[in-house]
């Protein structure tokens, strides 16, 4: 028989862990810690790394879209149609001069590219080129003061400010005065977008009015390099039929050199047999990643060894090339 006192004092006493006991269950409790933890930050890191990569594909695909959209557009003169080439010889002129007898001059080269600055009006970034697409808007509309209008019969065309009767072409024009078998021709706002990269930036200015002003589109773009197929007619002899029969860089064109197929001696010819354009775009994440460091080569332009090799950065930016070819659809349907 047990002892009351002793079963009193065995009542009284405490018993806990021991030392050992102890730093095991702290042992234990932190690893625990320490893979949560872990897990936590690759999971953060992996997220982080995931949409990096959704806004560069997103940002990549929405710039592709953007100049495809208007590059198919590209060349639309509502009811005019060029009858072999042009009534009004074609310049290569500035696109930031916005004045209607300046953008007669150029208006039936659909689609022009540049290597450097064409104006005082863009500040492209290094590396980059400039695209300028000319058309008229789908939409007809009343001319309104203190926009462009380009107004067209199937042989004629006026383009112009309401507003101010000298700024109008051709020379002698003063008002929207074409007339249809309807009545009153259409009249459309003219359309000459110039896009260029500013600071990884897409950039745009459209000539709607006097004063455009630059439209930023999508970020995340690096460098924008083009091609351009040309329906020269290929072999010599052979008739234009709306397909291009080679693509050029920009440089080619401009330089007259390197071209592989008979094509006219002078820039603005070429310009006009544009009939497709292979756009090609590095795009960037915009933020960097310390796990991971770009040491590749991109090719924008394979027509141009110079200025198409984008050597490897070794920075930690993740890079994507997107590239598309687009048809004229105006340009070279009529060719068909």
């Amino acid at each position: 028989m047990i002892n009351p006192e002793w079963r009193l004092k065995l009542g009284n006493h405490q018993f806990g862990f021991s030392l050992i006991e102890l730093m095991i269950a702290m042992v234990l409790g932190l690893t625990i810690v320490a893979a949560v933890a872990t897990l936590s930050l690759n999971a953060t890191r992996s997220y982080r790394v995931m949409n990096q990569a959704g806004e560069l594909i997103e940002n990549g695909r929405y710039a592709i879209k953007v100049l495809k959209d208007d590059l198919e557009h590209a060349g639309y003169y509502g009811l005019f149609t060029p009858l072999n080439g042009k009534l009004v010889p074609q310049e290569l002129i500035n696109p930031c001069d916005y004045t209607p007898s300046n953008l007669e001059k150029a208006f039936l080269l659909p689609v022009v590219g540049y290597t450097s600055t064409p104006g005082s009006c863009v500040s492209p970034d290094s590396g980059t080129e400039v695209l300028v697409i000319r058309r008229a808007e789908v939409n007809e509309e009343t001319p309104e003061s203190g926009k462009v209008y380009l107004q067209t019969s199937p042989s004629k065309y006026v383009i112009g400010y309401l507003a101010d009767t000298s700024l109008f072409a051709p020379s002698g024009t003063t008002s929207f005065n074409l007339k249809n078998a309807g009545g009153a021709a259409p009249s459309r706002q003219y359309h000459q977008a110039i896009y260029y990269v500013s600071n990884g930036t897409l950039m745009r200015r459209v000539t709607t009015d006097g004063n455009p002003v630059p439209q930023p589109i999508v970020d995340g773009i690096e460098k924008i390099q083009y091609q351009f197929g040309l329906d020269c007619g290929a072999p010599p002899g052979t008739a234009t039929d709306g397909a291009p029969d080679a693509f050029l860089s920009t440089n080619s064109i401009q330089s007259l050199a390197n071209q592989k197929i008979q094509c006219p001696v002078n820039p603005e010819p070429a310009w006009e047999n544009v009939v497709a354009v292979r756009v090609n775009i590095l795009a960037r994440s915009q933020e960097t990643d310390g796990n991971y460091l770009d040491k590749k080569s991109y090719v924008l332009n394979p027509d141009d060894g110079t200025e198409g090799q984008i050597s490897p950065q070794n920075d930690n930016y993740h890079r994507r090339v997107f590239s598309q070819v687009v048809r004229l659809i105006n340009v070279s349907g009529r060719r068909e």
